[in-house]
């Protein structure tokens, strides 16, 4: 039986390097980089994407107000990306998408070379593996995105440090790493944007 597959996007941080509010910024597909990302994913999902906010909530909201996905606020987004893996989590726990996902592909809302395609090769590899963990793999590193099985909700429900899911991707046989070059890369800077231009 295939896996059903919620997303929890994060958009919560302050993107001091960048000097603002990176994720409205423009992608080369003509969309900003948080709906370029949310595009890619929604494809893959039984479910709407979720957004997790912080710093820049109202303006992201506003933004996403039209777009099919549910937007969530984290009241402590300055405390690291922990508490808004944290906070995605519990949303999806407290019924915040409709239905009861068996596993949730996390992302950053900064990642401008992700695709839909790059993406399923991870979705593959979850419904083959469904108790594993599946994550991005770069040059022996793993990364987000990342796949989880509803088992490890309650572990990232109770994440808090600024290191996120790193500590669960790294436990040895419970975790699977996918190629996914695309995963590589993300937005801290306006200089950036070269990447998407070479």
């Amino acid at each position: 039986m295939p896996i059903k597959l919620a997303a929890v996007i994060l958009a919560g941080g302050k993107s001091a390097r960048y000097k603002g509010n990176k994720l409205l910024s423009p992608h080369p597909s003509g969309q900003t980089l948080i709906e370029y990302v949310l595009a890619q994913y929604a494809p893959l999902c039984d479910f709407p994407p979720v957004v997790v906010t912080g710093c820049y909530h109202d303006e992201i909201s506003a933004r996403l107000t039209h777009k099919h996905c549910a937007v969530v606020y984290n009241p402590h987004w300055s405390q690291g990306m922990g508490k808004s893996i944290a906070r995605g989590i519990y949303a999806l726990q407290r019924g915040v998408v409709h239905g009861k996902p068996s596993h949730v592909i996390i992302g950053t809302g900064d990642a401008p070379a992700i695709t839909t395609q790059s993406l399923a090769e991870l979705v593959l590899q979850a419904n083959k593996t469904p108790k594993q963990r599946i994550a991005s793999e770069v040059s022996g590193r793993r990364m987000s995105p990342a796949i989880f099985p509803a088992t490890d909700f309650g572990a990232l429900a109770e994440l808090s440090q600024d290191k996120g899911a790193t500590a669960l991707l790294h436990s040895g046989s419970r975790c699977i790493g996918v190629a996914h070059a695309q995963a590589q890369w993300d937005i801290d800077t306006p200089d950036d944007w070269l990447i998407m231009h070479r």
